[in-house]
């Protein structure tokens, strides 16, 4: 097993022992490859792993974007618990990274947003409390890059509020739900 996928699966099973709600494997097959493609296409790619807890799905963005970046691609770890966020900021200063730069910010996903420029990010993966997603995907339609990917966990359950649906139907959202175990809905912002 490579360095970076041993990493991935250590802070896999820390997350599990300290009881954080974490993705499944094969959402994180999703966030590895939205990650490839973003840094393979979007030079000088900005991240955000909103609700990252001590940064089991960070790890499969991280790698997806160590993959396809072909220069420094920087990456948010946001959370809203700083004793976590604390504890994955020590995690990943170990990670097996060449390409990927990860930040830690301790605060609301929606407060940094708020803070970020217009079209300053590539890639966001939300796994936030779900009465939060229509707010956050308000703020990615200006925060999020033309082009760029936000991916939503939890799609099928617990169920989003329904006017999360009903915004990622309308412009400038295209996308769909990708059939994992708890459903994580895909959305590209076209314009």
């Amino acid at each position: 097993m490579e360095p970076l996928a041993r990493f991935i699966e250590q802070v896999g099973l820390e997350s599990k022992r300290l009881g954080i709600p974490s993705i499944d494997r094969e959402d994180g097959l999703v966030l590895y490859t939205a990650g490839l493609l973003a840094g393979s296409r979007l030079p000088g790619l900005a991240a955000a792993d909103l609700g990252a807890g001590i940064g089991y799905s960070t790890g499969w963005i991280a790698a997806g974007l160590e993959d396809g970046c072909r220069e420094t691609c920087r990456l948010y770890a946001v959370e809203a618990d700083c004793g976590l966020a604390e504890r994955g900021r020590r995690l990943f200063a170990r990670a097996p990274l060449r390409r990927v730069r990860v930040e830690w910010v301790c605060g609301e996903a929606a407060e940094f947003l708020e803070r970020l420029p217009a079209g300053g990010l590539s890639l966001a993966f939300v796994d936030v409390a779900k009465h939060e997603y229509p707010r956050i995907l308000e703020l990615l339609r200006e925060k999020l890059a033309v082009g760029g990917v936000a991916l939503f966990h939890n799609a099928y359950f617990p169920r989003p509020p329904e006017r999360f649906y009903e915004m990622m139907r309308r412009p400038p959202w295209r996308g769909g739900v990708a059939p994992t175990p708890a459903g994580l809905a895909v959305l590209v912002r076209e314009g």
